[in-house]
């Protein structure tokens, strides 16, 4: 590492020392991280749920990114994980200091339930703790105030009394050595609700300055609006900024050479040793309490962790007039980052999308939507038609998505511009029944006819009622489905195009239904299965259900199954051309399928169950199944959310289930048997001595545990949501 010498001359011996007397030293900003920073790889010290990924892991999976000049550091948000950690970034600088100015500018920050997010000064060369630890930043969960600490080898005590400065000693004794003290150290709470989590992030955040002399360490927090102006114009003058709201002075009670050879380092990690065992705990996070149920929550809640990552605007780091810089050995590999006009790509995002700086498009607009920089590449490639995109920070950030008609790219300061490229294709085209396709490819030969079709998904369908037609293809360019006879050539690759053929005799297809009660087989002129979509979904061409309409919505037949899929409720579809294109959502009380030249239809199949009952403390249950037997009794419901609730409230119920049916609860006592399979079903059971929950409320002055009766977890909803039944929350 490169270590900077700023050991203070004594004329420096005051707590604050004047702007004439600082010099930046460091800026750790958009342009210079990469090459200042080493990625962290190793196992998480504090024991959290977290793999922290390496920089091009970090870049090409989008936790890595920068635009307009701010840094994103972030949290995989989009996996539900299986007995693995989730992905996340920790760095360190590869600059060490030896006392100096911090002001970091924050614009944002991880929040939410099983975060553990920290920015703070490192002591290296020695065995933690004893060239000491500074924590700047840190928190957990959904706590409101910052925690500002020290750790430090044996010997370092405060007393409140002694200490001028606006927040609150929480624990004076800042001995971590040896896992003393439970590694708590000596800690300040901010006194205002803005200096952390969602407060902080609401406000725009603002700067943590911390001043680090050989007369002790102050931090001092100004939200966003109110950062002296000495600070925003580079002239950072302490002596003007007021009682910090962390002061730890130096002398008897604690040596100032406690700390030395400091490092910045930022990281995000979940659960672990501090957010993990105070999980649950008033803070509003659900699932239970401790360190299980932190783990479950952060592995099975993906989009929780939207929120959790970092936006930094700079870290500046300022020492005196005369410092200088003293290389010394350097641990980090150096990475030369290229900076390229408009159309080159700057970052790597995962793979598919190519990204540049300071360009945009022009035309070709499809949609565009509020989000962040790092997600509008994906946005593009889950986006039926989508090929280029725009972001900016219009509105807080805005993604134009856009077609491959649109033009550029073209210079524009404040523009990221990207666009997908295509997977090279394999042609290993998918079976299904009637008629077999690849993307990126085209037949070669003259067709039969064409027919105008704006995105393809009929084209199948159409050659299967067409006389001769082995062969199709969608024509990007024209906008039309192709047909072709077995005299066709190829594929050959065609970007953005689709191109598939017949089986042998696809002219009828049987297709069968089943609802809760009968099993109807309906055989239907070319009703085939038309299209490859998602596992979870069958398609087919020419042909409708009628009836249970639920809604409708104007999309692509690409996005009428995973719309279905997506909607509560939804288990049949279907898309037509109608309005440039219609996908109508139904329920399990849709009739059908018939036979309807221009419509393309489809229904969910559900996934055989396996019947790994989910645990919920007093209830357990799974989808899809039912019990055999007689009921104790049965009462209506529309869903079946009360179901549980209600058999702990029901004298020798012990197995519940919700017949769709006849929309009703039916309650089981032991004697029961199964599970058995029931499509749209939910069966489940009672734990021992489940009459009795103890639900624990907090405030902001006062903890509040509260006995009720049957309150339980009544039913497993989407990921990202607990409910129970017979509670509140009030307040």
């Amino acid at each position: 590492m490169i270590s900077v010498s700023l050991l203070l001359a004594s004329a420096l011996g005051a707590l604050a020392t004047s702007s004439a007397n600082w010099t930046l030293l460091d800026v750790y900003d958009s342009s210079t991280i990469p090459d200042k920073v080493t990625f962290f790889t190793a196992t998480d010290p504090s024991n959290g749920l977290v793999q922290y990924v390496n920089e091009s892991v970090a870049i090409s999976t989008g936790l890595f990114y920068s635009t307009d000049n701010v840094t994103y550091f972030a949290v995989d948000d989009t996996t539900e994980l299986w007995g693995t950690d989730r992905p996340s970034i920790r760095w360190t600088s590869n600059t060490a200091y030896n006392t100096g100015l911090f002001v970091f500018d924050i614009a944002h920050m991880p929040f939410g339930c099983g975060t553990w997010p920290a920015l703070w000064l490192l002591g290296s060369g020695q065995t933690w703790p004893y060239a000491g630890e500074i924590d700047i930043i840190e928190g957990v969960n959904t706590q409101a105030k910052n925690a500002q600490t020290l750790h430090t080898q044996p010997g370092c005590n405060y007393t409140a009394s002694e200490l001028t400065q606006t927040g609150t000693l929480t624990f004076g004794d800042c001995n971590s050595a040896n896992g003393a003290n439970g590694n708590e150290g000596c800690g300040v709470t901010n006194p205002s609700n803005i200096s952390y989590g969602a407060g902080f992030n609401s406000n725009g955040g603002g700067v943590y300055a911390t001043q680090w002399s050989t007369s002790g360490i102050s931090i001092w927090f100004f939200p966003r609006g109110s950062i002296p102006s000495d600070i925003t114009s580079g002239s950072p003058d302490p002596s003007g900024w007021g009682v910090p709201s962390s002061d730890w002075p130096f002398g008897t009670t604690c040596q100032a050479d406690f700390f030395s050879e400091m490092q910045i380092v930022l990281d995000t990690t979940f659960c672990g040793d501090w957010a993990g065992n105070v999980y649950g705990n008033g803070d509003g996070c659900l699932g239970g309490t401790g360190q299980a149920a932190c783990d479950w929550f952060v592995q099975h809640s993906p989009t929780a962790f939207s929120e959790a990552y970092w936006a930094i605007n700079s870290l500046k780091v300022y020492g005196p007039a005369n410092s200088t810089s003293t290389p010394t050995t350097t641990t980090a590999t150096t990475t030369t980052t290229a900076t390229a006009t408009a159309t080159s790509t700057v970052y790597t995002f995962p793979s598919g999308q190519y990204w540049g700086n300071d360009c945009t498009y022009t035309g070709g607009d499809i949609t565009n939507l509020p989000t962040t920089g790092a997600l509008c590449g994906p946005a593009c490639q889950a986006f039926a038609g989508c090929e280029y995109f725009v972001w900016t920070d219009l509105n807080g950030g805005t993604c134009w998505l856009k077609d491959y008609s649109t033009t550029g790219p073209v210079a524009a300061d404040t523009g990221v511009c990207g666009y997908l490229y295509p997977v090279s294709p394999n042609y290993g085209f998918s079976d299904a029944t009637t008629l077999q396709w690849a993307n990126d490819c085209a037949w070669t030969g003259s067709p039969l006819s064409s027919t105008p079709h704006p995105d393809g998904s009929l084209c199948g369908g159409e050659c299967l009622d067409l006389s001769g037609c082995t062969h199709f293809q969608f024509n990007v360019s024209a906008s039309t489905c192709d047909f072709f006879d077995s005299s066709a050539q190829g594929p050959v690759y065609q970007e953005y195009g689709m191109c598939g053929f017949t089986t042998p005799n696809p002219a009828v297809t049987t297709v069968t239904t089943t609802t809760a009660t009968t099993t109807t087989t309906t055989t239907a002129t070319a009703i085939s299965t038309g299209y490859t979509f998602p596992s979870g979904q069958y398609w087919g061409n020419d042909c409708t259900y009628t009836g249970g309409d639920i809604t409708n919505l104007a999309t692509t037949g690409a996005l009428c199954g995973p719309a279905c899929q997506a909607f509560a409720g939804c288990e049949y579809f279907v898309w037509t051309d109608l309005n440039g294109g219609t996908c109508w959502l139904k329920d399990y009380s849709t009739t059908g399928p018939v036979a309807a030249d221009t419509g393309v239809c489809g229904y969910l199949y559900p996934v055989s169950p396996n019947y790994g009952f989910s645990d919920a403390t007093t209830l357990q249950w799974a989808n899809d199944c039912a019990w055999t037997g007689s009921p104790l009794s049965s009462t209506s419901h529309p869903d079946g959310s009360l179901c549980g609730g209600e058999c702990l409230d029901l004298s020798g119920c012990t197995h519940f289930q919700f017949n769709i049916s006849a929309s009703t609860c039916d309650f089981f006592d032991s004697s029961v048997t199964g599970p058995i399979y029931q499509e749209y079903g939910m069966c489940g059971f009672t734990t021992p001595n489940p009459a009795v929950t103890t639900v624990t409320t907090t405030t902001a002055t006062a903890t509040t545990t509260t006995t009720a009766t049957a309150t339980s977890t009544g039913y497993t909803f989407p990921s990202g949501q607990y409910w129970g039944n017979d509670c509140t929350y009030t307040g």
